[in-house]
């Protein structure tokens, strides 16, 4: 006998369900879900957020009361979420932290339950999603197994990741596989578009290599016999009842033992007993995400109608309560927050998204509008010298900024690139700048690669702006900075860079701005370093997701989150780091690169190519990526990085 399980999620705030639809979605999806659990003798898993289980009881609270006898007699079980479904590695832990605690508390008055195990919202993870999980008092984490596998390197499909999943401090959780293709086989199925025959030779195939419990269902509710109305192409509903077919299917498997997904996991468990806790994430692969390509990070982060601008908003928001002891505060927050309202939602729930961000930034007085990121100190109350050395070369391609803690080199030429860098706290040993064409020995890297550049790539009209051009700088001396400006005109507006020396920091910042911008369908990068010499080789990057601890990646590898998935989707990954500092190891040296996400939530990016002499190690942060839930709307927003010896 095949042990077989099946969760359903259910999700009320979904991005293309109106408000006004909510209602029959519970009638055509939700309540005939019950009946498979009722009528059908089959111990389903259900998942929902606790905002969803509350919209539910205020429109059904007899659906409510009916799931809730199921679940006490032992009939189905109640698989966590959290308050809403909030992409864990986007955001602080301690809004990760509310998001879970509201969510338990709602739990228990609703339904008298608290749920063991919790599926991985949007199967977005990172390590740090394990102590967040087992901290609140999860014994067990459901998780897509595919793009675990792509970013552990697993090739054989027949071949499991390790049953547990490793934290960044030694915490571990037993993992539940969800899979990616048995999940779209069944909806394929129930929407008519392969056979029954198709579907069972599929699932006796994969019953064959299977050693543990298998997923025959993982993903969402409200897509059958419902339609939200988002694509064109959606498939149209069967004649007949989807939940019916689904019913007769489930009915009809032969050589399969049911089981709720708590007591599959322990199955899983017991036939793994011996498997070692294992990251579960790459360098290549930071966060893994749910299903193909197309579902990468930055879909939450730098897509949608404006994704970069409610990350930035959200957390200037989290910045004014963190210290509050508010759960109306928080709760609102966690909503601000929904995966659901940075992709595919309509404009009736965007427009009251907006009434409610306004009403509450007015409540915590703080602005809708972008503020200008915070002025370097202009007074230390310990004398600093502030004498700076300022040599152009002799063709006036090259500035040269020499302090006592650090030396600066500017390509007047290439709209002031970085050339060169380098600390005192390093030996003046340059840690990032450019390197030109000529360096690496294949003609792969036959190209000049620049430190703090701007590059705009437009693809529906195939073109590519960048600030790599002559610049003449303007220069402006404070108390202890020295900043250097120069303006950029593209057809499309403006690039404005700023580089900044801060005596009083020992830092060195760069800040650019698109003025005027008027393309929103773009691609917009900042390529942060390069980086140099010695620092090409055996770097640790530090970076927190999510977690209370920072996670560490060695660059060993090639590493290219900034590929293209396909025509459509401009990247594959991303590394977030919500605290707003990413570290780079090297030989006991750091540099730290820091911003601040309540400015610009920018998403880093990593690219690491192994090439003779050395190493291609760069850092990009993305302000806009392009996928199918792109949407132009909203002004870009200032970047400010800053560069130190850490």
């Amino acid at each position: 006998m095949t042990p077989v399980y099946a969760i359903f999620h259910l999700n009320l705030a979904f991005s293309s369900v109106s408000i006004a639809q909510r209602k029959e979605v519970i009638e055509r999806c939700y309540t005939p879900l019950l009946d498979l659990v009722e009528q059908q003798q089959l111990p389903l898993g259900i998942e929902m957020t606790a905002w969803t289980l509350n919209c539910i009881e205020s429109i059904n609270p007899a659906w409510v009361a009916r799931f809730k006898k199921l679940l006490n007699s032992g009939q189905c079980e109640l698989i966590g979420s959290g308050y809403t479904q909030i992409i864990g590695p986007l955001v602080p832990y301690q809004v990760n932290q509310w998001n879970q605690k509201i969510a338990t508390a709602c739990y228990q008055k609703l339904l008298g339950i608290t749920p063991s195990l919790a599926m991985v919202n949007e199967m977005a993870y990172s390590s740090g999603m394990v102590e967040l999980y087992a901290d609140a008092g999860y014994r067990g984490i459901v998780m897509d197994r595919d793009n675990v596998m792509l970013a552990l390197g697993m090739s054989d499909g027949r071949c499991l990741p390790s049953s547990y999943a490793l934290g960044c401090d030694g915490a571990q959780l037993p993992i539940l596989w969800s899979d990616t293709t048995l999940f779209q086989k069944l909806q394929r199925y129930a929407h008519g578009d392969i056979s029954r025959q198709d579907y069972l030779d599929y699932f006796s195939k994969r019953a064959e290599q299977s050693g543990v419990p298998l997923p025959l269902y993982s993903n969402d509710a409200e897509i059958f016999d419902f339609r939200p109305g988002r694509f064109k192409e959606e498939p149209v509903k069967h004649q007949e009842s989807e939940w019916h077919r689904l019913a007769q299917l489930f009915c009809s498997l032969k050589q399969v033992q049911w089981h709720l997904p708590s007591r599959a996991l322990a199955l899983q468990c017991k036939q793994d007993q011996h498997d070692k806790p294992t990251r579960l994430t790459s360098v290549q692969q930071p966060i893994p995400v749910k299903k193909q390509a197309k579902y990468n990070i930055s879909r939450w982060a730098v897509t949608g109608r404006n994704d970069l601008w409610m990350n930035t908003l959200c957390h200037r928001l989290y910045q004014a309560i963190r210290t509050l002891d508010n759960e109306q505060y928080q709760r609102k927050l966690c909503e601000f927050w929904a995966s659901d309202l940075r992709t595919h939602i309509g404009d009736e729930r965007w427009q009251n998204n907006l009434t409610e961000l306004a009403l509450f930034c007015q409540q915590q007085a703080t602005s809708l509008q972008q503020e200008p990121p915070p002025a370097g100190e202009q007074e230390s109350a310990t004398p600093v010298d502030s004498a700076f050395q300022i040599v152009y070369d002799d063709e006036g391609i090259y500035l040269t900024i020499s302090h006592r803690f650090v030396r600066l080199v500017l390509n007047l030429r290439r709209g002031l690139s970085i050339e060169s860098l380098a600390f005192e706290k390093h030996g003046f040993e340059p840690v990032l700048g450019t390197l030109s064409q000529g360096y690496f020995e294949s003609i792969e890297l036959a190209a000049d690669f620049y430190s703090a550049c701007v590059v705009v790539e437009l693809p529906k009209e195939h073109r590519r702006v960048t600030d790599l051009e002559w610049a003449e700088p303007m220069m402006e001396w404070l108390p202890l900075q020295l900043k250097i400006t120069a303006t950029h005109q593209t057809p499309y507006g403006e690039i404005i860079k700023s580089i900044s020396i801060d005596a009083a920091e020992q830092s060195v910042s760069v800040l650019f701005s698109l003025k005027n911008w008027s393309h929103q369908h773009a691609i917009v990068r900042f390529h942060a370093l390069t980086l140099l010499g010695g620092w090409q080789k055996e770097v640790v990057v530090e970076n927190r997701s999510g977690g209370p601890k920072a996670e560490l990646y060695t660059l060993d590898c090639d590493v290219e989150h900034g590929q293209p998935a396909s025509n459509m989707i401009s990247c594959t990954t991303g590394l977030s780091s919500e605290s707003g500092e990413i570290i780079l190891h090297n030989s006991g040296r750091r540099l730290m690169l820091s911003w601040q996400p309540s400015q610009c939530a920018a998403l880093p990016m990593l690219h690491h190519k192994i090439c003779t002499p050395g190493a291609l190690s760069r850092v990009l942060f993305s302000l806009s990526e392009i996928d199918e839930t792109k949407q132009g709307s909203g002004d870009s927003l200032p970047f400010s990085l800053k560069y130190s010896a850490g």
